[in-house]
């Protein structure tokens, strides 16, 4: 499986749990707790993990055992008199964190992807600003490919997990190569678009789309081991309009769901034409997605 499946996942269960969460009968407040197995030498079951514990000090000041391979994310409505809650497995007690690194992307307690999208800016724009700095020739198809090849691949990791809702996280994403394309010779004071029509290029986020779909091609075409394919429903009414490959579009509640990838691709899939998505070959499908107006 790949590794932005497995993310994907991870990230749909916090989700789903938390779309269908209850209220905590002490707090009043809505969350869900994750449990996550850091790789641990020698642990081959999951209830091995209970054996191994270490003394910790939390914030308040309590010593206790804690699980070395497992901590919880809570997910609830935050408020200004929240107590955090304590959780326990056999008598070992969770330790609460804010966010998870797994598998290199930056998951938060309120699935925002904030954290994710500003560690990787910064070190996109270092990288950026390395290759200006080393790089003697100031040709710009050189300078164009070295972006590409060292600095855009960090921008699109996993991709279909964090890509931003908001305007100003995505806005801080499309900043990195705004940037570059800007320091460019002669490409100073020409627009944005401008400027990324003289290069040959496409806006980050058109290719964070481009990426959504490809992705739900590969996963309704069994062209990857994906758990999220019972989560991609056809549409059953074949009277409607649009392609055979229309998906029904999920109610959530929350906006972390309705932003997912699963439900956020749904709109963008149907209005597809049909010629398009009915390719068999995934090079075909591709070319002609890059033809779009997205």
């Amino acid at each position: 499986m790949d590794i932005s499946f497995t993310v994907c996942f991870f990230v749909f269960f916090v989700c789903t749990v938390t779309d269908f969460s209850g209220e905590d009968e002490a707090s009043g407040v809505k969350f869900c707790t994750v449990i996550h197995r850091r790789p641990w030498p020698g642990i081959s079951h999951f209830g091995e993990l209970f054996s191994h514990t270490s003394p910790k000090t939390d914030q308040s000041g309590t010593t206790g055992q804690y699980c070395l391979g497992c901590i919880y994310l809570p997910y609830r409505k935050r408020h200004a008199t929240d107590v955090p809650l304590v959780y326990h497995i056999n008598d070992f007690t969770l330790p609460l964190t804010d966010t998870i690194r797994d598998l290199g992307i930056i998951v938060d307690s309120n699935l925002k992807f904030d954290k994710h999208v500003s560690a990787t800016v910064h070190k996109a724009h270092s990288r950026a600003n390395l290759i200006l700095r080393c790089f003697t020739s100031r040709d710009r198809k050189l300078l164009v490919k070295a972006f590409c090849t060292y600095v855009r691949p960090l921008l699109e990791y996993c991709t279909p997990v964090w890509s931003p809702h908001y305007r100003y996280l995505i806005d801080m994403v499309e900043k990195v190569q705004r940037r570059f394309t800007k320091r460019l010779s002669g490409l100073r004071h020409l627009s944005y678009p401008d400027r990324l029509q003289m290069l040959d290029l496409q806006s980050l986020e058109r290719r964070r789309l481009s990426h959504d779909l490809i992705l739900v091609y590969k996963i309704l075409h069994g062209l990857t081991h994906c758990t999220l394919s019972s989560n991609l429903i056809l549409q059953q009414l074949s009277n409607t309009r649009g392609h055979s490959y229309k998906l029904a579009k999920s109610l959530c509640s929350h906006d972390i769901y309705k932003y997912f990838f699963t439900n956020r691709i749904v709109d963008l899939w149907n209005s597809l034409p049909n010629e398009v998505v009915s390719v068999q070959s995934l090079h075909t499908f591709k070319y002609k997605v890059s033809c779009l107006n997205l």
